[in-house]
């Protein structure tokens, strides 16, 4: 099950800074698919066909009750050129930089974790505190990620492989086929990528563009997997931040890439450029330091380890860092969330398996994710899945990672990127609307509004919480207050909610919390 989060992004035009929005995402095992083949570790032979660059299409599309859905930039061509033994890549004495362009050439054996016998072959490969895990163009589970404790995106261009993974139990995000150059994760914040490259047929650039995306967003020791046999990689533009590892089709994630510029900002989503490598912290301590390790295993459960563990210095430094740290809600080692402790009727819904896949609609740094993984309540079998997405900036998003969860960009004012049957129990954010465009528009928050709607099952919950006016810290950077109640987000929200037949439910405090429940009609008595 799956609880997903977020917030708004300025409109265009607007001189605003935008809010950010971020998602998490779960596993759920499956019974091996017939098209699961046997564990295999053999010489690769087989070869893969090139094609002609894919450019997305760029039109902008405007109506009255939607913002214009983002432009979108053609990825860079690539070829396909495979470079000799002579040309691979030239690690330092820490194996954390390359000072040449990494070989194209694949190497043998294949590790095919798609495989039945594989069972834990992926962790034992690689690392014991790997968490989030992003599975690209995949149609049928992969058990070595679900089974042993991996916090999985599934992420299809497909609607009906989209449904498919979220009606067995998987979290999933629906996104362009065409764009997955241009992914909605942020730099350096997912342990581990795999790519199912046989989606990709003939279209070398688009594959060259995803593998990009992937050496993006992957951290440091972050590993990147190629689900099918091929004959050689296509030239990517980041590929001198990975390495080969002793399977042809793995690869690792290095510190920094020695001659590639250092990208003087942090993104939260791709773009279809990579004209520089994200720049990782100096004092940066990857998932190889066994100290570290040891300090996640020695927790009653990964998720825990690495929620307990996180470090601050590895996304943050400076006046930031010091906010932050101060700040436990935001950066602490227990999971805190007062809206949601507040508010007991939340966890026994959870409990009494009422509510089994969550959205979390403006997560932050993931706090919520750490009050479910200490309470207890991602222990509950079936496990609850919990979804999330929105963030102050990009370094909410890599917090997120350095949780050992995944969180992605998204803003209220534009449909999920789900599938169409795609539906939670509980759509919920706290704190949010304050920080955005929309807090005193009241067309841009019935815009919210119906998206909300839009991913909540009929019988579900929604869960707002926050300021009902503004807060006085804005009122110091001089914007004013309502003038009357008829301009409060709350008085939107309460008459949209009773034009869609929502029902209040016990909980739900005046100026501060709104708890309704849909009540499609073949939910009413």
């Amino acid at each position: 099950m799956g609880i997903v989060g977020g917030s708004f992004k300025s409109l265009p035009g607007s001189s605003k800074p935008p809010l950010r929005v971020n998602i998490i995402l779960e596993r759920r095992s499956l019974k091996p698919s017939a098209e699961s083949a046997k564990f295999v570790v053999a010489p690769i032979s087989l070869p893969r066909p090139d094609g002609p660059a894919i450019t997305p299409d760029t039109t902008t599309v405007t109506t009255a009750q939607q913002p214009a859905p983002r432009p979108d930039r053609p990825a860079s061509s690539q070829d396909t050129t495979t470079l000799s033994s002579q040309d691979a890549t030239t690690l330092s004495s820490q194996g954390a930089t390359t000072s040449s362009t990494p070989s194209t050439a694949i190497s043998e054996p294949f590790l095919d974790i798609r495989a039945p016998g594989c069972g834990n072959c992926f962790r034992k490969s690689f690392s014991p505190v790997h968490a989030s895990a992003l599975v690209i163009e995949s149609s049928i589970d992969l058990p070595a990620l679900n089974n042993y404790q991996y916090f999985v995106h599934y992420v299809n261009s497909e609607d009906s492989s989209s449904a498919l993974h979220f009606a067995q139990g998987r979290n999933a995000v629906l996104w362009p086929a065409d764009q997955m150059g241009a992914i909605p994760y942020a730099d350096l914040a997912l342990d581990v990528v795999v790519v199912n490259n046989s989606a990709f047929g003939s279209r070398a650039s688009g594959l060259a563009s995803c593998l990009s995306e992937a050496a993006r967003v992957l951290v440091p020791a972050g590993v990147l997997l190629l689900l099918e046999p091929f004959s050689a990689l296509p030239k990517f533009d980041l590929q001198a931040l990975v390495k080969p590892t002793t399977f042809g089709n793995a690869y690792k994630r290095l510190d920094r890439a020695v001659g590639m510029p250092e990208c003087q900002q942090l993104r939260a989503r791709g773009d279809g450029s990579w004209p520089c490598q994200p720049k990782v912290p100096n004092d940066f301590v990857n998932l190889d330091n066994k100290a570290h390790i040891q300090d996640i295993l020695r927790h009653k459960s990964l998720a825990d380890g690495r929620y307990s563990t996180s470090l601050v210095r590895n996304v943050w430094h400076g006046k930031q860092a010091e906010y932050l740290e101060k700040r436990p809600r935001y950066s602490g080692h227990k999971g805190t969330k007062s809206e949601w402790t507040n508010m007991p009727v939340l966890e026994q819904l959870v409990r009494t398996k009422k509510v089994q896949t969550m959205l979390d609609a403006g997560a932050g740094s993931c706090a919520m994710y750490g009050v479910l993984v200490q309470s207890g309540l991602m222990d509950i079998v079936p496990q609850p899945r919990y979804m999330a997405y929105g963030g102050y900036d990009p370094g909410y998003y890599r917090f997120c990672g350095e949780r050992g969860t995944a969180s992605f960009d998204h803003s209220w004012l534009y449909p999920h990127p789900f599938c169409s049957s795609c539906k939670f129990d509980l759509v919920f954010q706290f704190e949010g609307v304050h920080h955005t465009e929309a807090f005193l528009n009241h067309t841009m928050l019935i815009i919210t509004f119906n998206n909300f709607d839009a991913v909540l099952k009929c019988g579900g919950w929604l869960m707002l919480q926050d300021s009902n006016c503004v807060m006085s810290y804005q009122r110091s950077r001089g914007k004013s207050g309502c003038k009357d109640e008829s301009q409060t987000w709350e008085y939107a929200f309460r008459k949209w909610a009773d034009s869609k037949g929502y029902v209040s439910q016990p909980g739900t405090l005046k100026n501060s919390r709104l708890f309704y429940q849909k009540k499609c009609k073949q939910h009413l008595i």
